[in-house]
């Protein structure tokens, strides 16, 4: 049996922050916005941090005011922008989204019914599928109606899959995380350029159960040069990972 050493949170009129990390994303940004304003059960807050972009970015997200709430800093990177998204989002629990992806409209009523459910785990998956091109995503049916039993994994077990192949733990593009979950880690619970998420999820399971909805309610856009897609880079980048967490483990 697990020690769930951040508590459980059985309020079932929780909150949903989205938030979503923003870098010179003119071209899709429109997008990701849309299929978050487009939600069957709405946010309670949408957050989106401009860090230091150089293109139209930051005037693509002012036009969407007030429905957002825009957040600036000089440009330092996707982890720091995801701790400053924590340090600012006011919901029980943190929707991740970044701005090149899509949500099904029914993406946050699936997952506040997984919170419903499981409220003491440490992250919420749904299925995702991957696509490509600068277009937008269109969803040929919906996921929401296919039947799929929600997989409750222990942390051990979801440390041995997510880092033999992370699969369908492979962005947060489709995840909600507890916001006390980042109160307990502190300040900084993502680490390091182009592997925050890994530094992470690695960091946070051990604490807790990951629950699986293999349901694909996220659009999840490849593209070449992108950071994840240079294999060199992130493998130092989880290598960098393991060793700043070696002591933490031990």
């Amino acid at each position: 049996m697990s020690t769930h050493i951040f508590g459980e949170n059985r309020d079932l009129n929780l909150k949903i922050s989205v938030a979503i990390p923003a870098y010179n994303c003119a071209p899709t940004i429109r997008q990701t916005l849309d299929s978050v304003l487009s939600q069957t059960v709405p946010a309670d807050e949408v957050l989106v941090v401009n860090d230091g972009s150089t293109d139209e970015t930051l005037s693509i997200l002012e036009s969407y005011k007030p429905r957002i709430t825009v957040l600036s800093q000089r440009n330092q990177g996707v982890a720091s922008a995801r701790n400053y998204l924590c340090r600012h989002a006011r919901g029980d629990v943190i929707a991740w989204l970044d701005s090149d992806d899509i949500w099904h409209p029914k993406y946050l009523e699936v997952q506040r019914s997984l919170i419903k459910d499981h409220p003491d785990a440490v992250a919420y998956f749904t299925g995702h599928d991957n696509f490509t091109g600068g277009g937008t995503y269109e969803w040929v049916s919906d996921p929401a109606e296919q039947y799929a039993t929600a997989e409750v994994i222990a942390p051990l077990q979801f440390l041995e899959r997510y880092n033999r192949a992370t699969g369908p733990f492979n962005s947060v593009s489709h995840c909600c995380v507890p916001k006390r979950v980042f109160t307990a880690l502190g300040n900084e619970a993502f680490k390091f350029r182009t592997a925050e998420d890994y530094y992470f999820f690695n960091l946070a399971a051990p604490a807790g159960p990951v629950v699986f909805l293999p349901k694909p309610m996220t659009a999840y856009r490849v593209r070449r040069g992108s950071l994840s897609s240079d294999r060199f880079k992130a493998a130092q980048a989880v290598t960098q990972v393991f060793e700043h967490l070696t002591e933490r483990y031990e």
